[in-house]
């Protein structure tokens, strides 16, 4: 999602888990590392989606616009959370079992397919799909494509890594995640990347609860990426998820000043987007596309979580 601070200049254990390498492993450049940086160039098919009638649509699936959210903080009545729940493990069932089919030599648009398939098969709709008139069922962000990428023609090449961001509305509600693929044998540096990057976002789950700053999240992720010396995307912000995709709380993932709390049963998705190294972001001109002004790679991992009164529960595992 994008935040309001749109500037478009356009415990030991852990580390073992993720892989994490220490400070003094850490690589001496990004000239080690061998990918393609994603341009512009690649066509897209113009695709028609249909959906049978016993699918529920969003509001905005034939016309485009989102209804605007209610600004207020949106707690969610019991009775409706286990309906978000069962969205959000669908879209990450249909996450895991898109990522379980990726090969070299695939397209993005063949990821596109696959999406909509399993939406079909698991009686759902896939958000973006006309969200604000994005024109596919997935986003695909490979390598220096930070966020919002538009599934085109390229084929996928052994040592790309891509995040793919799916969403579904079922039921009256939408589920959220996010997971960072490898394709092929990726370089240490892509693999230290996305260890950092999902490190991130767990250790942020392990604080929320009800009555802890929103703005702990932040400070979490920004303490990880600075000791790692990568950089977090500030641009985009997780959010409340519910009746509608982006609702209330804004999740900034960087350390800033903040008295907002976290409520018991309020649901949000944390989505960092870590990057190689520090740098701006710049949008292509389809309005979408964002990518890494130094064409650095970044990985993204995402959760949509529910806070109760002394921990989280993560709503996007299976």
């Amino acid at each position: 999602m994008l935040s309001t601070r749109v500037t478009f200049t356009i415990m030991r254990n852990v580390l073992a888990k993720f892989n994490v390498y220490t400070a003094s492993q850490k690589f001496s450049s990004l000239d080690s590392s061998s990918y393609e940086i994603i341009e512009p160039k690649y066509p897209t098919k113009n695709v028609t989606r249909y959906f049978p009638s016993d699918i529920l649509l969003p509001d905005y699936a034939t016309h485009g616009q989102p209804r605007k959210h209610c600004n207020s903080v949106n707690i969610k009545d019991v009775k409706y959370i286990e309906k978000i729940w069962n969205s959000c493990k669908i879209a990450k069932t249909i996450l895991m079992k898109t990522g379980d089919q990726l090969k070299i030599g695939m397209t993005c648009e063949d990821i596109d397919d696959i999406v909509y398939n399993l939406c079909l098969q698991h009686k759902c709709y896939p958000s973006p799909l006309n969200y604000s008139g994005f024109p596919k069922c997935v986003t695909t962000s490979v390598n220096n494509i930070a966020v919002h990428g538009i599934p085109d023609q390229r084929p996928l090449q052994n040592g790309d890594i891509i995040s793919i961001d799916v969403s579904i509305y079922h039921d009256g509600f939408h589920g959220d995640c996010c997971h960072t693929f490898a394709i092929g044998e990726c370089d240490q540096q892509a693999k230290h990347l996305m260890n950092v990057a999902e490190l991130c976002l767990y250790e942020s789950i392990k604080i929320c609860r009800a009555g802890q700053l929103i703005s702990a999240i932040g400070k979490t992720i920004e303490n990880i990426t600075r000791k790692y010396d990568m950089d977090v995307v500030r641009e985009f912000c997780g959010h409340g998820v519910g009746m509608d995709l982006h609702e209330n709380p804004q999740i900034l993932h960087y350390d800033h000043d903040s008295n907002e709390i976290m409520f018991e049963n309020m649901i949000f998705t944390i989505e960092p987007i870590i990057l190689e190294t520090s740098t701006n972001i710049v949008m292509f001109d389809d309005g979408w596309t964002v990518a890494s002004e130094n064409n650095c790679r970044s990985a993204q991992f995402e959760h949509t979580i529910w806070i109760r009164k002394k921990d989280a529960v993560i709503l996007t595992e299976i």
